[in-house]
């Protein structure tokens, strides 16, 4: 069972390739103790790395989203501000009565 290549899997990044991870289920059959605890301390700090990346995400959305309901308020302000402006009528002028619902 001390196959070279079943034990010559690198492990180089926080996170499994996809080549890595086929690779350990292709090899699973073939592969002694030692290997196989290696692989399963991997694959648990493959895990935790993208646990990490997805807490990590969530919180930038959190904030993301929050900044745009504040954008949002804001332009929404401006809006009413000026239909209000809009609607008003000029200084010293008398509305139309067609804008103040007259006939």
């Amino acid at each position: 069972m001390g196959d070279a290549a079943v034990g010559s899997f690198a492990y180089s990044s926080p996170m499994l390739a996809d080549e890595d991870a086929n690779r350990i289920e292709f090899e699973l059959p073939r592969a002694d103790r030692p290997t196989l605890v290696r692989w399963v301390k991997e694959l648990l700090d493959d895990r935790r790395a993208r646990s990490g990346i997805l807490q990590a995400e969530a919180r930038r959305l959190a904030h993301l989203r929050q900044r745009l309901k504040q954008a949002a308020d804001y332009l929404d302000g401006l809006a009413l501000k000026a239909q209000e402006e809009v609607a008003a009528p000029w200084r010293g002028k008398l509305p139309c009565p067609h804008v103040r619902g007259e006939s």
